[in-house]
């Protein structure tokens, strides 16, 4: 897999980012184990996980960066692995009360440091904003953490633009949700309210400021690889905005010789701004895809219907 320099940093990674939230979870040891070694064989190098992911479910912890990191000692992949973890998610306990804040976050992250087998992280992203603390105050205590060779970079996933805006040059990254597939109005309502979607505002700034995307849920859970077998869209993605876009990326998959799962993916790595989606797999097999989506050139012609197909579906959805 071809890596590129991911912006505003000096981390030179994958152009897909390979998410790690089911390991230890829905994927046991075995099955994360060979996700992971193929990723590896295949050139992949860029990991994302969280401190919170698993914590969900009573007893399990932070499973999925122990699984990372029971993975990285056995096969002795420090150097060959640039690992991106998140901390400062709300308590589900109180899920109203922000955990962004120094004391929070360095108890995450050391606990993050600890599991993983690792005395410093590359990347480290805050899982939320705390918009009541103003940027000056969160970049202050972000950039003691880099000065103590605890983090070498960092970014916000769930920010939103105007908040992105006024933290400026500070930000290495900006992780929210983003696919080519449509977030419908019913969706919008029922999520979570934390998480936040990427508008186009978003996009013009990351453009005009050189920021990188790393957006999760890239592949809408499977829905246009679950179409193309006939079967509906994973829950709230089955609605008729995403259904009407599926015919034009078949067709172009025709045309190109690839699924129409691949080419929503690859749409993305086709904008004005850097963009390294963040994908899961539930087995080594799918990964294949990967190196069809960072190989594949989308003609003008196939970027200005997919583009245009997602506006008018858009607009159709939220009328």
């Amino acid at each position: 897999m071809e890596s590129i320099r991911l912006n505003r940093t000096e981390l030179d990674v994958t152009k897909i980012c390979l998410g790690t939230a089911d390991f230890g979870l829905k994927r046991d040891e075995k099955e994360s184990f060979a996700i992971l070694d193929r990723f590896m064989e295949m050139g992949g190098n860029f990991l994302d996980t969280a401190n919170v992911y698993c914590k969900w479910v009573p007893g399990k912890g932070n499973c999925s960066e122990r699984m990372i990191g029971k993975w990285l000692r056995d096969r002795h992949a420090y150097d060959r692995m640039i690992v991106a973890s998140k901390g400062g998610h709300y308590s589900f306990l109180r899920k109203g009360v922000s955990r962004v804040t120094e004391k929070d976050v360095r108890k995450d992250l050391e606990e993050s440091l600890t599991s993983l087998g690792l005395d410093h992280l590359d990347f480290y992203w805050l899982h939320r904003d705390n918009e009541g603390l103003s940027p000056e105050e969160i970049t202050f205590f972000m950039e003691k953490l880099v000065r103590e060779g605890k983090i070498r970079f960092w970014g916000i996933s769930n920010i939103s633009t105007s908040r992105a805006i006024a933290f400026g040059s500070h930000l290495s990254g900006v992780s929210n949700q983003w696919s080519y597939a449509l977030e419908s109005p019913m969706m919008a309502k029922k999520k979570d309210q934390t998480l936040v979607w990427t508008d186009r505002e978003l996009q013009d700034y990351m453009a005009k400021a050189s920021l990188t995307l790393l957006p999760y849920t890239s592949g809408a859970q499977g829905c246009f690889a679950a179409m193309e077998k006939g079967k509906e869209c994973h829950g709230l993605w089955d609605h008729e905005g995403n259904r009407a876009l599926y015919p034009l990326l078949h067709a172009w998959g025709e045309k190109l010789g690839v699924s129409a799962y691949v080419i929503g993916q690859a749409w993305l790595l086709h904008q004005n701004f850097q963009v390294i989606p963040v994908m899961a797999v539930s087995r080594p097999s799918q990964l294949e895809d990967f190196a069809r989506i960072t190989e594949l050139e989308l003609p003008e012609e196939c970027l200005k219907e997919l583009t245009e197909a997602r506006v008018q579906a858009r607009i159709a959805l939220w009328a």
